[in-house]
Order: structure tokens, then C-alpha cells, then sequence
């Protein structure tokens, strides 16, 4: 399951079971877990004839004999609206996974919503709890792509490299006269086991910081960035900000149009100034580098940090779908230019307020135009748009 429903007025399912369904170029596949299957299905290319078979799906899971409480809908095709409408009447729990732009309608009506970003914090549970250790620990995922028992040079078995695992945190912890930096052992112990790390999990914990609990170490407190003895250590003074720390800035109100766009589109509410930044560093990376999605995010939001701006990876998916949505692919054999992306992602806002039933006014556009500091005249309709 996806997630925990708060349920006032159904009971528990009798079965267990979740219906997934995914629409994908060239190929329709159906699956499920628990219960007794539904077959695969193939659509063969054609896109009406996998929205057909999705439908056809749904209708004999819903008269299967094994009750499946979810069905999981793979799509951005907000054509499947009634069709949610559909197992919403029949009590069905619903989750939507979308990569791409959805119609605000298509996504209230799914008891979940998922998109590349929650994906991809699917891949790495619990790291946003460890701050140092969670940057470290996503960007040795991210960074190597394993695969079988031994890579060159690496060690035997994973029950020897756990045994050295243990003693290296063993050793560190019992002569250390200080709590341990966890981003510093954590980034030391990779480097020094190499793949074994990464294509474990950290030998099954998923974390470092559950690596190490399950050591058994006597008297072991975490705080988000150390671990220690209490009977040993004075516990880390927690981090303060310093008298050459810039003041906490409080990020300005924006303008009720924009506001607008923002809750209807979806867009970033990101300031101003940032737009600008977005796009360049998003340019640059299409420009140097073979596109991965994943890699883009991160790249970007580093780099967005070395030119003074704070961008999340969230808000940088939103531009590259919108990029892509607006005519500038970013995996495109010639990598768009800065300006080519800002007029994309000014289309696919504009696209995004008209699904959901917004019709921007002339002036509303040139704001949004403005606030993204792109050429209005030059964006091309998205979708029959004008």
C-alpha cells in the first residue's frame, strides 16, 4: 500500500489487494498486489486503445473476486477523471503517479497524488530526518548505478564488509572523547567499503544512521548530525546561528496574480529574482551533461546554491516539466537556451490555470511574464492556447 487512509466510515477490506494500473508509451501494463491476478494487457501503440484497456481493467477488477481495496493509476491523462469518479462511487481508495502536467480536477479526486519528486523520495526513505547524512547518503545513491554480488577490487561478500562496518563504528565510538560526525564517518566508511554501501543500503538499513542502531553500541544517542555515549560524551550543543550568520529572510508576499497562478497551476512560489537563476542553471546542465532526471534536480539545485539561490528540487521538476511540456526538452539533441525555457514554462502555466479553469486576462499575462522576466511575444500556444 501506498499509504494509510483515514477511514470514518468503511471498514477494513476483506482482502488485501491493490489494482496498478500504467499508461505508458507503447505498452499498457496491469498488475496488482495481493488477491489473485488480472492479466497484462498490451495497447499495442495506440493511446486510445491503452486508455480503453485501463478502463476494461478496472471494470473486471471491480467484479474480481478478490477485492481490491486501491488502484494505483499510472497517467497524467486527466481523461481518467471519470473513470476515478467511477471507484469513488464503487469505495475505492485511489492514488494517481504523474510525471507529467495534470489537470487540478483529475488530481482531487485520487485519495493520493505522487510525481517524479515523491518518487524519488520513495527511493530514499527517512533521509530528510539526518540532514548531513541524508545529503550524503542521496548523493551516494544518486551518484553510482550497481549491479551484481562483487564489483572489481570490492569485497567478497557483504557479511565481511558488514564485519568491517561494525568494527570501524565500534573502534570510532570508543575512542572517541567527543560526539561522532555522522556526514563525515558516514562519507569516510564509503570510501573506504565503496559499492558494497550503496548497492546494500547500507547493509540493509536504508540509512546510516539504522546501520548503526542495529550494531547494538551500549548508550547510543542520535541528534540529527552526531551519535554518542552517553555515559561518555557531553551530548553536542545544538547549532546556533553565529553573529556573521545573514538574518533569516522572510520571503516577501506575492502578487495576488501570481498567488493565483500559483494555487491553480501549481507554480513555484518562488521570488522574482529566482526565476532567472532557475533557468540558467537548468540551460547549463542540458548543455553539459547526458539528461537523467534525478541528476538534473540535484545538479541544478547545487549549482542554483553556488550562484547565491535557494531552490528546491521539487520547484526545479515543475520548470522541467513545464520546459518540456512548452516545446523545450531538455533532453533535446540541441539543449534549450535560457530564454527558450522561460517562454516553455510561461506556456505551460498559462496551460496548467486554463485546465483548471482559469482563463488568464491580458494583463494577468504580462504579469506572469514579467515575474519570470521572459519575452511574452515570443511564447508559443500550448495546446491550441492563443
Amino acid at each position: 500500500m501506498l499509504h494509510e487512509p483515514v477511514r470514518q466510515y468503511r471498514p477494513p477490506p476483506a482482502t488485501g489487494g491493490a489494482a496498478v494500473l500504467f499508461e505508458v508509451p507503447d505498452i499498457l501494463y496491469s498488475g496488482r498486489s495481493g488477491g489473485r491476478g488480472l492479466p497484462q494487457s498490451h495497447a499495442g501503440g495506440a493511446k486510445n486503445g491503452a486508455d480503453i484497456r485501463i478502463v476494461i481493467d478496472v471494470i473486471t477488477a471491480l467484479q474480481h473476486e478478490t477485492c481490491y481495496d486501491e488502484f494505483v493509476l499510472a497517467s497524467s491523462d486527466a481523461d481518467f477523471t471519470p473513470l476515478l469518479q467511477v471507484l469513488r462511487a464503487h469505495d475505492r481508495r485511489t492514488a494517481i503517479i504523474a510525471t507529467g502536467s495534470t489537470a487540478v480536477a483529475y488530481e482531487a479526486l485520487a485519495d493520493q497524488y505522487l510525481d517524479e519528486q515523491d518518487l524519488f523520495d520513495l527511493l530514499v526513505p527517512a533521509q530528510e530526518l539526518e540532514a548531513d547524512v541524508a545529503e550524503e547518503a542521496a548523493a551516494i545513491l544518486e551518484a553510482h548505478s550497481v549491479a551484481g554480488d562483487t564489483a572489481a577490487g570490492g569485497w567478497p561478500n557483504d557479511e565481511e564488509a558488514w564485519r568491517e562496518f561494525c568494527e570501524v563504528v565500534r573502534s570510532d565510538y570508543e575512542s572517541s572523547d567527543v560526539p561522532i560526525n555522522c556526514a563525515r564517518l558516514a562519507s569516510r566508511i564509503h570510501a573506504d567499503l565503496g559499492e558494497v554501501v550503496t548497492r546494500t543500503r547500507w547493509f540493509g538499513g536504508g540509512t546510516f544512521r539504522q546501520a548503526v542502531e542495529r550494531i547494538g553500541l551500549p548508550n547510543l544517542n542520535f541528534s540529527p548530525h552526531h551519535f554518542w555515549d552517553s555515559t561518555r560524551h557531553p551530548a553536542p550543543e545544538p547549532v546556533q546561528p553565529g553573529p556573521s550568520d545573514p538574518p533569516e529572510v522572510v520571503p516577501a508576499p506575492l502578487p495576488p496574480g501570481i498567488t493565483r497562478l500559483c494555487d491553480v497551476a501549481k507554480m513555484p512560489r518562488l521570488p522574482q529574482e529566482h526565476w532567472p537563476v532557475v533557468f540558467k542553471v537548468l540551460s547549463e546542465y542540458a548543455r553539459e551533461f547526458d539528461f537523467n532526471l534525478s541528476e538534473a534536480s540535484k545538479w541544478s539545485r547545487d549549482r542554483a546554491t553556488e550562484l547565491g539561490v535557494e531552490v528546491s528540487r521539487r520547484a526545479l521538476l515543475y520548470v522541467v516539466r513545464g520546459a518540456r511540456t512548452g516545446g523545450a526538452d531538455l533532453s533535446a539533441d540541441q539543449a534549450p537556451d535560457a530564454p527558450a525555457i522561460g517562454r516553455a514554462v510561461f506556456s505551460s502555466v498559462l496551460e496548467q490555470a486554463a485546465l483548471a479553469g482559469f482563463s488568464a486576462s491580458e494583463d494577468e499575462k504580462q504579469d506572469l511574464a514579467d515575474w519570470l522576466a521572459v519575452d511574452a511575444s515570443n511564447s508559443r500556444p500550448v495546446h491550441g492556447m492563443q
